[in-house]
């Protein structure tokens, strides 16, 4: 890890907090990832700001206008396994590049208010998911049962449930996005992704985050629960994860 009190990193977090409050909902999760400690800066230069997982030397968040300027960020580190790119044509160039896979562009959006959300539904409690909840929420996530046992494990991840019989779950990503939204087909259209979207915009206010995660462009039911929760989104603006082809 980087020593945070060298004069050289904190000229860098000053040139990053001016980069970070151009845009800040577009840059949010680069935001917060320094602010609950999950990355740290090795490149801030002009409008291009690089971070790096200290505990994943191969993972990276980027902000840059020129791909060019982006691209020479990258200079002396370890070959990335993943980048988090802002812009389509960046994250496509950045890819070839590096001989990575983009996935689908994405927007951010945040709960930007400070106030506490109020849910309730008769019958319903949230909670840390149970060791026995976690093959069923591994088979309704995509098959990533292994996945979703380490963020249970880590404490992330929340079981909804009616009258005790899990009903869905809802999580932080292992870069600190919420989402892993889920909510089974018998207990849809009942309001409970709501409440647990709220249960997790509640939990990031508490610890002084803030809440954020991302949506497919084309996820217009996600737009709409987003927009009926007061989250803020960025849909001027996209960014993409590309990453190596054996995790895409």
């Amino acid at each position: 890890m980087k020593d945070k009190t060298t004069p050289e990193y904190r000229k860098m977090e000053e040139i990053a907090q001016g980069i970070l409050d151009r845009y800040p909902l577009w840059y949010m999760d680069m935001s917060e990832s320094l602010k609950r400690g999950a990355m740290e800066i090795v490149y801030a230069q002009g409008n291009t700001l690089l971070l790096q997982a200290p505990n994943e030397p191969d993972f990276y968040r980027l902000a840059a206008e020129d791909y060019e300027m982006g691209l020479w960020a990258f200079r002396g580190l370890p070959v990335p396994r993943c980048v988090v790119a802002r812009g389509r044509d960046t994250a496509r160039m950045l890819a070839e590049h590096f001989g990575l896979e983009t996935g689908e562009a994405c927007c951010q959006g945040a709960y930007l208010d400070r106030d506490l959300l109020a849910w309730s539904l008769p019958g319903l409690t949230i909670g840390p998911m149970a060791e026995e909840e976690i093959p069923l929420a591994g088979e309704i996530y995509h098959g990533r049962t292994d996945y979703v046992r380490e963020r249970a494990e880590a404490g992330e991840l929340f079981s909804a449930r009616m009258e005790g019989v899990f009903a869905g779950f809802i999580g932080f990503h292992d870069d600190g996005s919420t989402g892993l939204l889920e909510v089974l087909p018998a207990y849809r259209r009942r309001g409970i992704a709501q409440c647990l979207e709220k249960f997790m915009i509640n939990f990031c206010l508490e610890r002084g985050w803030t809440s954020y995660g991302q949506i497919y462009t084309d996820n217009d039911a996600s737009f709409a629960l987003q927009g009926s929760l007061g989250i803020t989104v960025d849909r001027e603006h996209t960014l993409s994860w590309c990453f190596a082809p054996e995790e895409a």
